[in-house]
């Protein structure tokens, strides 16, 4: 995500992420970029074995 100029995301395991009113509207760019970015972003990420995805049932 960095590579493509993201600045907010990734947030690390157990952190949190706060947007301050004055960078919302960077925050929507971001999302916006990374919405259209999806290839770039899972094509570089990988489930660790033996993980199980809570959001798909794996």
């Amino acid at each position: 995500m960095r590579a493509l100029g993201a600045r907010f995301l990734p947030v690390p395991v157990g952190g949190e992420l706060e947007v301050g009113a004055e960078s919302v509207a960077e925050f929507l760019g971001e999302m916006a970029l990374l919405r259209d970015h999806p290839d770039a972003i899972t094509g570089r990420t990988q489930r660790r074995q033996g993980s199980r995805s809570t959001a798909r049932g794996w």
